[in-house]
């Protein structure tokens, strides 16, 4: 028959290595450990290996049936086979295996571009291997061409070898590449287990079976991965059915396929989970866990550049072979119902693949979608109706007379034919259909329990800085559930619950989430800024419509993002006609009386700002009438100390907060002094270094009976230093965060209205004056008259850890800085019992330190992780974050 003059595999080990290559796959060495990470390890992975025996052999032989009984690929399978409508759902089928195998050569081409930056970075050379992957939303171009290239190079490299046809090509690269996949997951695996730490990863993942945890939605997941790891569907498998011979064991080979299958996805999860608990990262990573989490791994160990390359590099021989089988779907569907040859029909191909990958390199919200309905979907529905085919539509005597072919085994050692006749027909669909309503409940109608009721959230073996003291909990667990820390105990007394997300943190340190209380900005990248460096809280000082819009975007989880108090305009009256050129009021309510006073509190009250922020110029009565009104309202009213209210005006109305120490200046310099303060910015800096220390402890005392809070801003003064001091500072790493805005903020300040009468010599002059400031930081704090840490300057986010050190250096002790980012905030903003500590009952926002900032207060630049309404963002989250918005 001209059926069987079909090419067919030239042996049984290139037969075995061809079909394991289109098995394995990104199916298995990079799906297979995600979904370990998400379903909570040991108990998912045997109840896979379970449905990999009893579901994916029977419906791989199925498969195989259908495939070597017609000769033919999906197109004309389902149609001879006597399935209803079998030619058009064919061909539907070859439309979704053409969408699918773009998005999948796609994420090939990530795996590439992985690779390649492992190897430059062993030869010293540094890329960015993330630039590659597509943004969350929006376009970026970068990634944009760098998908083109490497998806184009996937796709070429693909079309040589299936010029070359089954044995030539296909088969011979199997036999190669697979061998070489498994010698390289075995080489990461003796890596990875010898890393200190991995055996607590070793027991997640193979040896902490709990059969309580074998709920419906782990099971679930467990048989869809099984089903797709196999490459079942009605078309990779069928095809390559149609290649075997009539007398190869569909039982022996199917084993063999699916034991190597499983061994990959196995050996996979071996060299990756034991590495990602050493490190103390999060296995729950999702998709992300191989193109994000497991960098930083390479990152961070001896000889990581070699490591991470071989991994990729055997990741991308797996795919490959998966992408070169979708391809031979798509080329035998060409050759067997056109006149088109071979090797054009290879090239029609590659080309029609390349336009459908163009759309899922726009972003993720297409390529998610895109791998949903031709992933997910087509493949369920596919390995559904093949199983149909065989178990129904195709007759019964044909099928026993496949599934017994070549096995020669005795028949008491063989499954009967029959069983598994049935076993096919009944119970098969059956799983499969259970499979495929759980995916459209789950993933496409979106109704899987929110991400903040899937599990509890456990730092384990962590040193913990509760701030309720001067102390340290040491191996302590901490457990998070619902937004708040539900329990601080000892590791050896902590019950963690079954499917909780474990975060290894021996060795580190556990402190709340930190609040800077001045900062200005109206990007909403700035939000993800603020958590990568561990700000969980910030009061803006001038805000807007927009300011008001992240706060309430925020607060209802739609935007990722620190709390959010926010000030409306800065309320401001004219300056002294002598000073216009110097002081900016571009942007600011002007206020001349009372009545102007309480109308732009009615406003901004109105509009729903939290808080009123008043500056140096307000008229005396102006500020009354403000003062009146807000207190009415009840809204605070904090900032500046109006020239014409004085510091005893502003303390005798309880004005909240004093930002950077205004007012004092005024009490503290003698009349005789040579430098007098003044309106401008320039005579009150220089007047510092004449203040009279004798006069800051009545003066501290007076601002605690008034119980009025400072929020020094040191960090501005890094504005006000010597270009020599200012460069060095431009060239540390900190500086490197900034944008370009932010870093003319610095090298074009004489160029800032209130900066322009400044010389020179005056920055060197303005550093006598320090020394004063940090007596009157000092006296406060001793007083009883708390600090708050504020920054006010750039670089967002990281500007408040040099808050932190310049209050450490003004004299307060590293718990004392600490307590001005974390309690102080929460106490003044009155956000309830326990909020700005680590006990039971705060608000779960917690930054994980690789060291104790109570030692040294930088430490808290060295952030391993942090907690965001209870949900865990890992070091590799953080630095996408702070990439997403150095890119915008």
């Amino acid at each position: 028959m001209e059926r069987d003059r079909r090419e067919t595999f030239g042996s049984r080990f290139g037969l075995v290595a061809t079909m394991i290559g289109v098995a394995v796959g990104l199916g298995n060495v990079w799906r297979f450990p995600y979904m370990v990470g998400e379903f909570g390890g040991a108990p998912f992975v045997a109840f896979y290996v379970l449905a990999v025996v009893l579901i994916g052999v029977p419906a791989l032989m199925a498969e195989w049936t259908l495939g070597r009984h017609t000769r033919r690929g999906p197109v004309g399978a389902f149609e001879s086979a006597g399935l209803p409508f079998g030619r058009a759902l064919g061909w539907i089928f070859f439309v979704g295996v053409t969408a699918a195998t773009g998005y999948y050569s796609n994420a090939l081409g990530w795996v590439l571009y992985h690779a390649l930056a492992g190897l430059l970075s062993g030869v010293g050379i540094e890329i960015d291997a993330a630039a590659i992957l597509p943004p969350d939303e929006g376009f970026s171009l970068r990634s944009f061409l760098l998908q083109c290239a490497c998806t184009g190079v996937v796709l070429l490299t693909c079309a040589a070898v299936l010029r070359r046809g089954l044995r030539r090509g296909i088969e011979r690269a199997s036999r190669f590449i697979v061998p070489a996949l498994l010698a390289g997951l075995v080489i990461l695996i003796a890596r990875s287990l010898t890393l200190p730490g991995a055996g607590e990863g070793l027991r997640w993942y193979l040896g902490a079976f709990d059969p309580g945890a074998l709920t419906p939605p782990v099971m679930l997941g467990a048989l869809g991965q099984a089903i797709f790891s196999l490459s079942l569907g009605g078309t990779f498998m069928v095809v390559y059915g149609s290649y075997l011979n009539r007398g190869d064991s569909l039982r022996g080979n199917a084993v063999f396929t699916a034991g190597g299958d499983l061994c990959a996805g196995l050996l996979a999860g071996l060299a990756i989970f034991p590495a990602v608990f050493a490190f103390g990262l999060e296995p729950a990573s999702g998709p992300g866990l191989l193109f994000v989490t497991l960098p930083e791994v390479f990152g961070q160990i001896p000889a990581g550049a070699v490591f991470g390359t071989l991994f990729f590099l055997a990741l991308f021989g797996g795919a490959y072979l998966s992408d070169v089988a979708a391809l031979e779907v798509l080329v035998a569907g060409v050759t067997d119902n056109t006149g088109i040859g071979r090797s054009r029909a290879v090239t029609l191909t590659t080309v029609v693949v390349f336009a459908f990958a163009l759309p899922p390199m726009i972003n993720m919200n297409v390529f998610t979608p895109w791998d949903l309905t031709f992933g997910s979907g087509f493949q369920t529905l596919g390995a559904l109706l093949s199983v149909v085919a065989v178990g129904w539509a195709l007759d019964r005597s044909e099928v026993l007379r496949q599934l017994a072919a070549g096995d020669d085994r005795p028949r008491r050692r063989r499954v009967p034919t029959l069983w598994l006749y049935y076993w096919l027909r009944f119970v098969i669909p059956a799983a499969i259909l259970t499979v495929g309503a759980w995916w459209l409940v789950r993933d496409v109608l979106g109704a899987g329990p929110p991400p903040a009721a899937r599990a509890t959230l456990a730092i384990e073996d962590v040193s913990v800085i509760p701030m309720d003291g001067e102390r340290v909990l040491t191996g302590v667990t901490v457990l998070i559930g619902d937004g708040r820390v539900l329990a601080v105990r000892p590791s050896a007394e902590a019950d963690v619950p079954d499917g909780a997300v474990r975060v290894a943190a021996r060795g580190r340190f556990l402190i709340p989430g930190l609040n800077d209380m001045h900062v200005h900005f109206g990007e909403a990248s700035a939000l993800g800024r603020f958590l990568a460096t561990g700000v969980t809280g910030v009061r803006i000082l001038s805000g807007g419509p927009h300011t008001l819009d992240f706060r309430d975007r925020v607060r209802s989880g739609e935007l990722a993002g620190p709390d959010i108090h926010t000030a409306g305009a800065i309320i401001e009256g004219l300056p002294p006609p002598e000073f216009a050129a110097v002081i900016d009021t571009a942007g600011r309510v002007i206020v001349r009386d009372s009545l102007d006073g309480a109308r732009a509190v009615r406003e901004q009250h109105a509009a729903g700002y939290d808080f009123i922020k008043v500056y140096n110029n307000v008229p005396a009565a102006a500020y009354r009438g403000i003062v009146a009104e807000a207190r009415g309202l009840g809204i605070p009213v904090a900032g500046h100390v109006p020239f014409e209210v004085g510091l005893d005006g502003v303390l005798a109305a309880g004005q909240a907060s004093i930002e950077h120490l205004r007012g004092y200046i005024w009490h503290l310099v003698p009349e005789e002094a040579p430098a007098q303060p003044g309106p401008d910015l320039r005579s009150r800096t220089l007047a510092w270094a004449h203040g009279d220390p004798s006069r800051i402890g009545a003066l501290a005392e007076r601002t605690r009976e008034a119980g009025s809070w400072n929020v020094p801003t040191l960090s501005v003064r890094m504005i006000h230093k010597p270009d020599r001091l200012l460069d060095a500072y431009l060239a540390t790493e900190e500086a490197s965060h900034m944008t370009a805005a932010m870093r003319r903020f610095y090298t074009e300040r004489m160029s800032i209205p209130w900066m322009s009468n400044f010389t020179p010599n005056d920055f060197e002059a303005a550093l006598d004056g320090f020394a004063v400031a940090d007596s009157l930081i000092r006296a406060l704090v001793a007083a009883g008259a708390p600090v708050m840490a504020g920054t006010d300057t750039p670089p967002l986010g990281f500007a408040l850890h040099r808050e932190l050190e310049e209050l450490v250096a003004a004299g307060l002790s590293p718990y004392e800085a600490l307590r001005s980012a974390t309690v102080n905030p929460a106490r003044f903003l009155e956000r309830g019992e326990g909020a700005g500590m680590v006990v039971a009952g705060s608000p779960a926002d917690l930054v994980l330190l690789e060291g104790n900032p109570l030692e040294a207060v930088g430490n808290t630049r060295r952030i391993a992780g942090v907690v965001r309404r209870g949900e865990w963002l890992n070091r590799v989250t953080l630095d996408a974050l702070l990439r997403e918005a150095a890119d915008r």
